[in-house]
C-alpha cells in the first residue's frame, strides 16, 4: 500500500531499547492501527516515519515510546478531542467504522500506557508510550502469550 500511493517509509530503531513485557500482537495491532490512518491522510503521498527511542522525562523514565508521523493533512483541532471515542469518524465513503484509534486507546491503556497526540496541517505524530512492565504482566496475560517486545 506505501508503494501504491507514493509514500517514503522511514523506520528509525533505537539500538539501546530495554526490552518491554506486553502481547505483541496487541500491541502490533495498535500500531498497524497508527499506520494506516496515517496513509489514509496522504492519498497523493507523502513521508511516513516510525521512531522507537526510550523515554526521558522524569514521568516517564524508563518507558518506551513508538512514534508514528506523517505529512498528511492533519486532524482538525475541533475534531481532535474526540478521535478515540469509538464510532467516531470523519471519513464519508464508508471507508472503516471508527473503531481504530478507539481500539488503539484500549489497548494502549490495557498495557498502562499512554498516547500524545500532536496534529496541524502537514505533520501529524501519534506517540504509544509504553511501561517496560505494565500491569498485564500480573493480570491479563497467561505465560503463554506473555513477550518482550524489543
Amino acid at each position: 500500500k506505501l508503494e501504491l500511493q507514493k509514500i517514503h517509509l522511514d523506520v528509525k530503531r533505537s539500538p539501546s531499547l530495554p526490552p518491554v513485557i506486553c502481547d505483541a500482537e496487541q500491541i502490533q495491532q495498535a500500531l498497524l492501527a497508527v499506520l494506516m490512518n496515517a496513509t489514509e491522510a496522504m492519498p497523493d503521498g507523502g513521508h511516513l516515519q516510525v521512531v522507537t527511542r526510550s523515554c526521558s522525562e522524569s514521568q516517564r523514565n524508563g518507558w518506551v515510546a513508538l512514534q508514528v508521523v506523517d505529512d498528511g493533512s492533519g486532524i482538525p483541532g475541533d475534531v481532535l478531542p474526540r478521535i478515540f471515542e469509538p464510532f467516531f469518524t470523519t471519513k464519508n465513503d464508508l471507508h472503516g467504522v471508527g473503531l481504530g484509534l478507539s481500539v488503539v486507546h484500549g489497548i494502549i491503556g490495557r498495557h498502562g500506557g499512554e498516547i500524545d497526540v500532536d496534529s496541524r496541517p502537514g505533520c501529524t505524530s501519534f506517540t504509544l508510550n509504553l511501561p517496560r512492565h505494565g500491569p498485564l504482566e500480573d493480570t491479563e496475560l497467561s505465560t503463554e502469550g506473555q513477550q518482550w517486545l524489543t
